[in-house]
Protein backbone atom coordinates (compact mmCIF):
# COMPACT_ATOMS: atom_id res chain seq x y z
CA UNK A 1 0.00 0.00 0.00
CA UNK A 2 1.33 3.58 -0.99
CA UNK A 3 0.96 6.36 2.01
CA UNK A 4 0.96 9.70 2.02
CA UNK A 5 1.56 11.54 4.69
CA UNK A 6 1.29 15.14 5.45
CA UNK A 7 2.46 16.71 8.74
CA UNK A 8 3.35 20.76 9.86
CA UNK A 9 6.85 19.88 11.19
CA UNK A 10 9.74 17.29 10.58
CA UNK A 11 8.88 14.85 14.03
CA UNK A 12 11.89 15.04 16.19
CA UNK A 13 11.51 12.06 18.58
CA UNK A 14 14.06 13.44 21.77
CA UNK A 15 12.02 16.90 22.10
CA UNK A 16 8.09 15.61 22.85
CA UNK A 17 6.31 12.96 23.48
CA UNK A 18 4.04 13.98 20.50
CA UNK A 19 6.79 13.64 18.03
CA UNK A 20 7.90 10.29 19.24
CA UNK A 21 4.96 8.95 18.65
CA UNK A 22 4.51 10.66 15.33
CA UNK A 23 8.12 8.85 14.90
CA UNK A 24 6.81 5.34 16.06
CA UNK A 25 3.60 5.46 14.15
CA UNK A 26 5.58 6.46 10.78
CA UNK A 27 7.95 3.76 11.02
CA UNK A 28 4.88 1.15 11.66
CA UNK A 29 3.65 2.20 8.72
CA UNK A 30 7.01 2.08 7.03
CA UNK A 31 7.35 -1.67 8.07
CA UNK A 32 4.51 -2.75 5.86
CA UNK A 33 3.74 0.07 3.61
CA UNK A 34 5.89 2.47 1.23
CA UNK A 35 5.30 5.87 3.06
CA UNK A 36 5.92 9.09 1.68
CA UNK A 37 6.41 11.95 4.15
CA UNK A 38 5.65 15.85 3.22
CA UNK A 39 6.67 18.13 5.73
CA UNK A 40 5.37 21.50 5.33
CA UNK A 41 7.48 23.93 6.91
CA UNK A 42 11.60 23.58 6.46
CA UNK A 43 13.00 24.84 9.82
CA UNK A 44 15.82 25.24 8.19
CA UNK A 45 14.89 28.45 6.54
CA UNK A 46 14.83 30.07 9.22
CA UNK A 47 14.14 33.67 8.17
CA UNK A 48 10.95 32.43 6.69
CA UNK A 49 9.59 31.27 10.14
CA UNK A 50 7.16 33.83 11.50
CA UNK A 51 8.32 32.40 15.35
CA UNK A 52 12.40 33.83 13.57
CA UNK A 53 10.61 37.10 12.95
CA UNK A 54 8.47 36.79 16.07
CA UNK A 55 11.08 35.44 18.58
CA UNK A 56 13.36 37.03 21.31
CA UNK A 57 17.07 35.51 21.43
CA UNK A 58 16.05 32.55 23.61
CA UNK A 59 13.36 31.80 21.15
CA UNK A 60 16.29 32.57 18.02
CA UNK A 61 19.08 30.43 19.53
CA UNK A 62 16.19 27.29 20.18
CA UNK A 63 15.52 27.27 16.25
CA UNK A 64 18.90 27.29 15.42
CA UNK A 65 19.57 24.22 17.33
CA UNK A 66 17.01 22.72 15.55
CA UNK A 67 17.71 23.78 12.12
CA UNK A 68 21.37 22.25 13.11
CA UNK A 69 19.66 18.53 14.17
CA UNK A 70 17.28 18.46 11.19
CA UNK A 71 19.96 16.43 9.12
CA UNK A 72 19.89 13.87 11.88
CA UNK A 73 16.41 13.82 11.89
CA UNK A 74 16.44 13.13 8.10
CA UNK A 75 18.73 10.71 8.36
CA UNK A 76 16.35 8.81 11.25
CA UNK A 77 13.37 9.07 8.76
CA UNK A 78 15.49 7.43 6.17
CA UNK A 79 16.82 4.97 7.63
CA UNK A 80 13.31 3.60 8.82
CA UNK A 81 12.39 3.31 5.02
CA UNK A 82 10.52 6.58 4.95
CA UNK A 83 10.35 8.47 1.58
CA UNK A 84 11.00 12.36 2.70
CA UNK A 85 9.16 14.51 -0.14
CA UNK A 86 10.80 18.11 -0.71
CA UNK A 87 9.91 20.66 1.85
CA UNK A 88 6.91 22.65 0.90
CA UNK A 89 3.12 22.06 -0.04
CA UNK A 90 4.26 23.56 -3.16
CA UNK A 91 6.43 20.34 -4.12
CA UNK A 92 3.39 18.18 -3.38
CA UNK A 93 2.00 18.65 -6.92
CA UNK A 94 4.80 16.50 -8.43
CA UNK A 95 4.17 13.61 -5.57
CA UNK A 96 0.92 13.77 -6.33
CA UNK A 97 0.53 14.01 -10.15
CA UNK A 98 3.51 10.91 -10.23
CA UNK A 99 2.18 8.39 -7.96
CA UNK A 100 -1.28 7.08 -7.04
CA UNK A 101 -1.72 6.92 -3.18
CA UNK A 102 -3.78 4.49 -1.40
CA UNK A 103 -4.64 6.08 1.54
CA UNK A 104 -3.73 10.07 2.77
CA UNK A 105 -2.54 10.54 6.20
CA UNK A 106 -3.29 14.44 7.53
CA UNK A 107 -1.86 15.29 11.30
CA UNK A 108 -3.77 17.44 13.00
CA UNK A 109 -7.09 19.24 12.23
CA UNK A 110 -6.07 22.04 10.62
CA UNK A 111 -3.44 20.77 8.13
CA UNK A 112 -6.83 18.41 7.12
CA UNK A 113 -9.21 21.48 7.02
CA UNK A 114 -6.60 23.17 4.44
CA UNK A 115 -5.31 20.39 2.33
CA UNK A 116 -6.89 17.26 2.48
CA UNK A 117 -9.67 19.07 0.14
CA UNK A 118 -6.58 19.75 -2.68
CA UNK A 119 -5.58 15.67 -2.12
CA UNK A 120 -8.90 14.75 -2.86
CA UNK A 121 -8.98 16.27 -6.03
CA UNK A 122 -5.55 14.96 -7.00
CA UNK A 123 -6.20 11.34 -5.63
CA UNK A 124 -9.88 11.25 -6.39
CA UNK A 125 -11.30 7.80 -4.46
CA UNK A 126 -8.26 7.94 -1.91
CA UNK A 127 -9.02 8.05 1.49
CA UNK A 128 -8.81 10.55 4.15
CA UNK A 129 -7.51 10.02 7.79
CA UNK A 130 -7.37 12.80 10.14
CA UNK A 131 -5.04 11.98 13.02
CA UNK A 132 -6.44 14.20 15.53
CA UNK A 133 -3.03 13.86 18.17
CA UNK A 134 -5.48 14.98 20.83
CA UNK A 135 -8.78 16.50 20.53
CA UNK A 136 -7.86 19.92 20.74
CA UNK A 137 -11.07 22.25 21.58
CA UNK A 138 -11.91 19.87 24.30
CA UNK A 139 -8.46 20.89 25.47
CA UNK A 140 -9.08 24.43 24.85
CA UNK A 141 -12.53 24.56 26.28
CA UNK A 142 -11.06 22.76 29.63
CA UNK A 143 -8.18 25.97 29.54
CA UNK A 144 -10.92 28.50 28.78
CA UNK A 145 -12.69 27.23 32.30
CA UNK A 146 -9.82 27.87 34.08
CA UNK A 147 -9.59 31.29 32.34
CA UNK A 148 -5.94 30.05 30.73
CA UNK A 149 -8.03 30.44 27.19
CA UNK A 150 -10.18 32.42 25.67
CA UNK A 151 -13.53 31.18 25.04
CA UNK A 152 -14.29 32.69 21.94
CA UNK A 153 -10.78 30.84 20.28
CA UNK A 154 -12.25 27.59 22.01
CA UNK A 155 -15.93 27.66 20.04
CA UNK A 156 -14.06 28.62 16.58
CA UNK A 157 -11.51 25.69 17.29
CA UNK A 158 -14.19 23.53 17.86
CA UNK A 159 -16.14 24.62 14.65
CA UNK A 160 -13.48 24.11 12.62
CA UNK A 161 -12.31 21.06 13.95
CA UNK A 162 -14.82 19.60 13.68
CA UNK A 163 -15.51 20.22 10.37
CA UNK A 164 -11.78 18.47 9.52
CA UNK A 165 -13.10 15.37 11.11
CA UNK A 166 -16.50 15.16 9.47
CA UNK A 167 -14.73 15.76 6.12
CA UNK A 168 -12.25 12.70 6.53
CA UNK A 169 -13.20 9.21 5.94
CA UNK A 170 -11.66 8.38 9.57
CA UNK A 171 -9.90 9.91 12.43
CA UNK A 172 -7.68 8.58 14.65
CA UNK A 173 -7.72 9.08 18.54
CA UNK A 174 -5.19 8.89 20.98
CA UNK A 175 -7.43 7.95 23.91
CA UNK A 176 -10.81 6.11 24.96
CA UNK A 177 -12.17 9.33 26.69
CA UNK A 178 -11.21 11.45 22.90
CA UNK A 179 -12.68 8.76 21.09
CA UNK A 180 -16.33 8.59 23.34
CA UNK A 181 -16.59 12.27 22.97
CA UNK A 182 -16.53 12.85 19.08
CA UNK A 183 -18.37 9.74 19.35
CA UNK A 184 -21.16 11.51 21.13
CA UNK A 185 -21.17 14.39 18.45
CA UNK A 186 -22.46 12.93 14.89
CA UNK A 187 -22.46 12.90 12.19
CA UNK A 188 -18.96 11.68 12.79
CA UNK A 189 -16.67 9.15 10.14
CA UNK A 190 -15.64 6.13 11.75
CA UNK A 191 -13.16 6.59 14.57
CA UNK A 192 -9.57 4.55 15.11
CA UNK A 193 -7.69 4.27 18.81
CA UNK A 194 -4.26 5.04 18.14
CA UNK A 195 -2.69 5.43 21.44
CA UNK A 196 0.80 7.11 21.94
CA UNK A 197 3.34 4.21 21.39
CA UNK A 198 5.67 3.36 23.91
CA UNK A 199 7.86 0.31 24.12
CA UNK A 200 8.04 -1.41 27.50
CA UNK A 201 11.35 -1.45 29.49
CA UNK A 202 12.88 -2.68 32.54
CA UNK A 203 14.17 0.23 34.78
CA UNK A 204 18.04 0.47 34.32
CA UNK A 205 18.39 1.10 38.18
CA UNK A 206 16.66 0.62 41.05
CA UNK A 207 18.52 3.14 44.15
CA UNK A 208 16.91 3.76 47.48
CA UNK A 209 15.45 7.35 46.25
CA UNK A 210 13.05 10.15 47.58
CA UNK A 211 13.28 12.06 44.58
CA UNK A 212 9.85 12.99 42.61
CA UNK A 213 10.44 14.18 38.81
CA UNK A 214 8.17 15.77 36.41
CA UNK A 215 8.93 15.67 32.68
CA UNK A 216 7.19 17.32 29.92
CA UNK A 217 8.30 20.29 27.47
CA UNK A 218 7.33 23.57 28.73
CA UNK A 219 5.92 25.13 25.49
CA UNK A 220 3.17 23.47 25.96
CA UNK A 221 1.56 25.91 28.74
CA UNK A 222 -0.78 23.19 30.33
CA UNK A 223 2.53 21.90 31.48
CA UNK A 224 3.60 24.83 32.92
CA UNK A 225 0.12 25.25 35.05
CA UNK A 226 0.67 22.17 36.67
CA UNK A 227 3.72 22.25 37.67
CA UNK A 228 3.01 25.82 38.99
CA UNK A 229 -0.18 23.83 40.84
CA UNK A 230 2.23 21.69 42.08
CA UNK A 231 4.68 23.59 43.40
CA UNK A 232 2.03 26.13 45.19
CA UNK A 233 -0.27 23.72 46.63
CA UNK A 234 1.36 19.97 47.08
CA UNK A 235 5.21 20.19 47.17
CA UNK A 236 5.88 21.87 50.80
CA UNK A 237 3.18 19.46 52.40
CA UNK A 238 5.74 16.49 50.76
CA UNK A 239 8.39 18.58 52.18
CA UNK A 240 7.34 18.35 55.86
CA UNK A 241 6.17 14.93 55.86
CA UNK A 242 9.64 13.96 53.82
CA UNK A 243 12.28 16.64 54.49
CA UNK A 244 15.08 14.78 52.42
CA UNK A 245 12.08 14.55 49.32
CA UNK A 246 13.28 16.70 45.99
CA UNK A 247 11.50 17.32 42.96
CA UNK A 248 13.35 17.20 39.79
CA UNK A 249 11.54 19.36 36.71
CA UNK A 250 13.09 17.71 33.43
CA UNK A 251 11.67 19.31 30.12
CA UNK A 252 12.68 22.25 27.28
CA UNK A 253 11.88 25.36 27.31
CA UNK A 254 10.99 26.60 30.81
CA UNK A 255 9.74 29.78 31.34
CA UNK A 256 10.86 32.81 34.20
CA UNK A 257 8.33 31.17 36.59
CA UNK A 258 9.26 27.51 35.83
CA UNK A 259 13.09 28.48 36.53
CA UNK A 260 12.37 30.23 39.61
CA UNK A 261 11.20 27.48 41.15
CA UNK A 262 14.82 25.90 41.50
CA UNK A 263 14.97 28.18 44.19
CA UNK A 264 12.47 26.35 46.40
CA UNK A 265 14.13 23.89 49.43
CA UNK A 266 14.35 20.43 47.46
CA UNK A 267 13.53 21.75 44.31
CA UNK A 268 15.74 21.55 40.93
CA UNK A 269 15.14 22.77 37.21
CA UNK A 270 17.11 20.99 34.53
CA UNK A 271 15.69 22.52 31.33
CA UNK A 272 16.20 20.32 27.86
CA UNK A 273 18.11 17.22 28.52
CA UNK A 274 18.85 14.61 25.56
CA UNK A 275 17.47 11.66 27.39
CA UNK A 276 15.08 11.52 29.98
CA UNK A 277 15.87 7.54 30.99
CA UNK A 278 18.42 8.69 33.60
CA UNK A 279 16.12 10.32 35.62
CA UNK A 280 12.93 8.00 35.30
CA UNK A 281 15.23 5.15 36.17
CA UNK A 282 16.53 6.84 39.68
CA UNK A 283 13.31 8.34 40.82
CA UNK A 284 11.07 6.78 43.54
CA UNK A 285 7.54 8.80 41.60
CA UNK A 286 6.73 10.80 38.44
CA UNK A 287 4.37 13.46 38.91
CA UNK A 288 1.98 14.81 36.37
CA UNK A 289 -0.43 17.25 38.08
CA UNK A 290 -2.21 18.51 35.25
CA UNK A 291 -5.42 20.18 35.11
CA UNK A 292 -6.39 20.27 31.52
CA UNK A 293 -5.13 18.91 28.58
CA UNK A 294 -6.61 16.82 26.07
CA UNK A 295 -5.23 13.44 24.46
CA UNK A 296 -2.95 10.55 26.28
CA UNK A 297 -0.31 11.87 28.21
CA UNK A 298 3.54 10.98 27.14
CA UNK A 299 5.09 11.88 30.13
CA UNK A 300 2.22 9.63 31.71
CA UNK A 301 3.25 6.53 29.72
CA UNK A 302 6.70 7.03 29.41
CA UNK A 303 7.20 6.70 33.05
CA UNK A 304 4.74 3.87 33.11
CA UNK A 305 6.54 2.15 30.71
CA UNK A 306 10.12 1.72 32.79
CA UNK A 307 7.78 0.60 35.88
CA UNK A 308 8.02 4.02 37.34
CA UNK A 309 4.58 4.83 40.25
CA UNK A 310 2.75 7.90 38.33
CA UNK A 311 0.57 10.07 40.72
CA UNK A 312 -1.39 12.15 38.23
CA UNK A 313 -4.91 14.29 37.95
CA UNK A 314 -7.74 12.46 36.23
CA UNK A 315 -6.69 14.93 32.95
CA UNK A 316 -3.45 13.08 33.47
CA UNK A 317 -4.59 9.42 33.63
CA UNK A 318 -7.13 9.83 30.32
CA UNK A 319 -6.98 7.22 28.10
CA UNK A 320 -5.29 4.56 30.52
CA UNK A 321 -8.27 2.89 31.77
CA UNK A 322 -6.15 2.47 35.02
CA UNK A 323 -7.38 1.65 38.42
CA UNK A 324 -6.68 4.26 40.97
CA UNK A 325 -4.33 3.13 43.65
CA UNK A 326 -3.33 -0.05 41.82
CA UNK A 327 -2.13 1.13 38.21
CA UNK A 328 -1.25 4.52 39.31
CA UNK A 329 -2.57 7.60 42.13
CA UNK A 330 -5.25 9.42 40.32
CA UNK A 331 -6.61 12.53 42.36
CA UNK A 332 -7.22 16.23 41.38
CA UNK A 333 -7.39 17.27 45.33
CA UNK A 334 -4.07 18.69 46.44
CA UNK A 335 -4.07 17.37 49.88
CA UNK A 336 -5.05 13.69 48.79
CA UNK A 337 -2.36 14.22 45.75
CA UNK A 338 0.28 14.53 48.59
CA UNK A 339 -0.74 11.94 50.71
CA UNK A 340 -0.22 9.84 47.23
CA UNK A 341 3.17 11.06 46.81
CA UNK A 342 4.01 10.55 50.80
CA UNK A 343 2.88 7.03 50.79
CA UNK A 344 5.23 5.65 47.97
CA UNK A 345 7.81 7.89 49.20
CA UNK A 346 7.89 6.18 51.77
CA UNK A 347 6.60 2.33 50.54
CA UNK A 348 9.52 1.58 48.10
CA UNK A 349 7.87 -1.88 47.75
CA UNK A 350 4.07 -0.36 46.96
CA UNK A 351 6.09 1.97 44.87
CA UNK A 352 7.46 -1.00 43.11
CA UNK A 353 4.01 -2.98 42.93
CA UNK A 354 1.85 0.14 41.65
CA UNK A 355 4.61 0.61 38.63
CA UNK A 356 4.96 -2.82 37.51
CA UNK A 357 1.28 -3.08 37.30
CA UNK A 358 0.86 0.18 35.36
CA UNK A 359 3.49 -1.18 32.75
CA UNK A 360 1.30 -4.35 32.63
CA UNK A 361 -1.26 -2.40 31.60
CA UNK A 362 0.96 -0.09 29.30
CA UNK A 363 2.05 -3.01 27.66
CA UNK A 364 -1.25 -4.24 26.29
CA UNK A 365 -2.44 -0.64 25.20
CA UNK A 366 0.87 1.35 24.12
CA UNK A 367 3.68 -1.24 23.18
CA UNK A 368 4.23 -0.77 19.36
CA UNK A 369 3.01 -4.47 19.14
CA UNK A 370 -0.64 -3.39 19.56
CA UNK A 371 -0.64 0.05 17.96
CA UNK A 372 0.76 -1.67 14.88
CA UNK A 373 -2.42 -4.50 14.70
CA UNK A 374 -4.35 -1.35 15.37
CA UNK A 375 -3.34 0.90 12.44
CA UNK A 376 -3.32 -2.43 10.18
CA UNK A 377 -7.36 -2.90 11.26
CA UNK A 378 -7.45 0.45 10.76
CA UNK A 379 -6.52 0.39 7.48
CA UNK A 380 -8.24 -2.68 5.93
CA UNK A 381 -11.17 -1.22 7.65
CA UNK A 382 -10.38 2.58 5.55
CA UNK A 383 -8.65 0.93 2.51
CA UNK A 384 -10.93 -2.03 1.08
CA UNK A 385 -9.28 -2.25 -2.42
CA UNK A 386 -5.70 -0.60 -2.58
CA UNK A 387 -6.16 2.04 -5.73
CA UNK A 388 -2.65 2.88 -6.34
CA UNK A 389 -2.60 0.53 -9.51
CA UNK A 390 -5.83 2.19 -11.17
CA UNK A 391 -5.13 4.89 -13.62
CA UNK A 392 -8.55 7.11 -12.98
CA UNK A 393 -9.24 9.29 -15.83
CA UNK A 394 -9.43 12.20 -13.47
CA UNK A 395 -5.99 11.56 -12.13
CA UNK A 396 -4.23 11.18 -15.39
CA UNK A 397 -6.25 14.41 -16.19
CA UNK A 398 -4.38 16.37 -13.55
CA UNK A 399 -1.42 14.31 -14.24
CA UNK A 400 -1.07 15.64 -18.31
CA UNK A 401 -1.91 19.15 -16.67
CA UNK A 402 0.57 19.33 -14.20
CA UNK A 403 3.28 18.20 -15.96
CA UNK A 404 2.57 20.42 -19.08
CA UNK A 405 2.41 23.51 -17.04
CA UNK A 406 5.84 22.76 -15.85
CA UNK A 407 6.99 22.44 -19.26
CA UNK A 408 5.46 25.36 -20.77
CA UNK A 409 6.64 27.35 -17.11
CA UNK A 410 10.41 26.71 -18.01
CA UNK A 411 10.43 23.92 -14.96
CA UNK A 412 10.42 20.48 -16.68
CA UNK A 413 13.97 19.82 -16.81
Amino acid sequence: MRVFFLTEFLPRPDTSAGDRRLFALLEILASRHEVHLCVMRNEADLQGLPAWQNGDASERERLQKTAADLPRYRRDLENSNITLLPFGWKHIGAALATHRYDVGFFEYYWITDDYAPVFRKCQPGTPVICDSVDVCFARTERGAAFGQESATEAARIKERELRAFRASDAVITVSTDDDALLRSLPPMPPSFLVPIIVPVRPRATRTASRECVFVGGFKHYPNVDGVLWFAENVWQKIRAAVPDAVFTVVGSHPPPEIIALGDLPGVSVTGYVPDTNPYLDRCAVSVAPLRWGGGMKGKVSEAVACGVPVVTTAIGAQGFAAQNGVEMAITDDPEAFAEAVIALLQNPAKAEAMGLAGQAKLADLCSPEAVAAQTEAMLKAVVPAPVSAHFSPVWLAYRTAFFAARTVLGRGR
